[in-house]
């Protein structure tokens, strides 16, 4: 719901909202009706001024960035006109009011005309579909109450949404904008999902069942999964869809701690999974993924079709990281410093693997190929050295 009042005029106004899904985050705008929700507070606006978003009479002061989940944070870019304070309440028990909720009022600074990027806190949220309340008040800071007649005193606006919040279920977002970054880490008992450089989802891990995260349909994602401060992977898995691009969406997956084994399964030249410790990254519509995972022993497991499939250095020598790759699947850059073992999977087909120069730097491994039941070509190539000189290759 949206708020605006002249001086000389109070309406009381009440909108329908369409609930918001887990996997959209986009909060709907709907023009405002008349039935009555908001008939006590009010705040006052000179006549076609516009304080919340761009449109009069239109909800269109706040998107909603990823899900909102039980015991998490949800964010928000809120749209102002000028500097004030921001005010938001949660109709935590749902029962269509505010009138129980002033005690858990959320209170953001708002620097400046443009875009604000707020954090909205869950803990005492319960899933459903509670009303949040947003009211923006210009140059002031009175506003203590989501009820209150503050017209005459206070110029502002209010604006109403009514948001699904969930729990112990998947959840789906897309990247804040194309061509950005987007990062899933672990922050405590919490996965966390910055995009562009804000924080668009925040959850504990165990309220969540798995999470997808879309890229755009255009413009080049880079999506990365960073372990480094625990695990950010929930028990049904953690995917990645490209979507479109310009040139590629590449994946990287990043961990301080030694896995036992990293197993890479391609369904076909852009889709498949990355199995680590933690648990099953997914990804479709990706190109290429770096892989700087410490594992002891590594697993590339290819298509049933006829794969064309090379292994190679990457990079320069010495640096302990070589490449993966084929007609069927996605080009894989990995880390093999303390890998002893690698195994080929070739799948059915007539496949041919060749395996070139490795790393000079790499410890000593065995590297085994399975060509599987057709007939297979197998190819050392000594052109640029020895492949030989790394280990055993069976």
């Amino acid at each position: 719901m949206k708020v605006r009042f002249d001086f000389l005029l109070t309406i009381a106004t009440r909108i329908s909202f369409f609930a918001i899904l887990a996997a959209t985050p986009v909060l709907s705008l709907t023009d405002p009706g008349n039935a009555g929700f908001n008939n006590t507070a009010l705040v006052s606006a000179p006549a076609g001024t516009e304080f919340l978003g761009v449109a009069q009479h239109t909800e269109d002061g706040v998107t909603q960035l990823g899900p909102a989940v039980v015991g998490g944070t949800v964010y928000f870019n809120v749209v102002t006109s000028a500097a004030g304070n921001l005010h938001v309440w949660i109709d935590e028990d749902l029962d269509s009011d505010f009138v129980d909720q002033d005690a858990n009022q959320q209170d953001f600074v708002i620097s400046g005309p443009g875009t604000t990027h707020i954090a909205v806190d869950l803990n005492s949220a319960v899933a459903g579909s509670p009303w949040f309340r947003f009211i923006f008040e210009k140059g002031t800071n009175d506003v203590t109450d989501p009820n209150t007649n503050y017209s005459g005193s206070v110029n502002g606006e209010i604006e109403d949404y009514n948001i699904l919040v969930v729990e112990n279920t998947s959840v789906s977002m897309n990247a804040e904008s194309g061509g950005v970054t987007t990062t899933v880490t672990a922050n405590g008992s919490d996965v966390e999902v910055t995009s562009g450089g804000d924080l668009i989802f925040s959850a504990p891990l165990a309220k969540v069942t798995s999470i997808e995260v879309n890229g755009d349909n255009t413009a080049d994602d880079s999506f990365v999964v960073d372990m480094d401060n625990g695990d950010p992977i929930p028990a049904g898995g953690l995917t990645f869809k490209g979507q479109g691009q310009a040139s590629s969406d590449v994946l990287t997956i990043e961990d301080n701690a030694t896995n036992a084994t990293v197993t890479h399964t391609f369904t076909n030249a852009n889709d498949g999974s990355v199995t680590v410790t933690d648990g099953t990254i997914n990804y479709t519509g990706l190109e290429p993924i770096t892989d700087n995972v410490p594992a002891t022993a590594r697993v590339f497991t290819f298509t049933g079709g006829a794969d064309i499939i090379v292994m190679k250095e990457a990079g320069g020598s010495g640096d302990n990281i070589i490449e993966i790759d084929s007609n069927t699947s996605e080009k894989v850059t990995f880390d093999v410093s303390v890998t002893t073992t690698i195994e080929i999977n070739a799948g059915g087909g007539a496949d041919d693997i060749t395996i070139e120069v490795l790393d000079n730097a790499m410890p000593v491994m065995t590297v085994t190929v399975n060509g599987g039941a057709d007939n297979d070509d197998f190819k050392l190539d000594f052109t640029n050295g020895n492949p030989l000189d790394a280990g055993d290759i069976n």
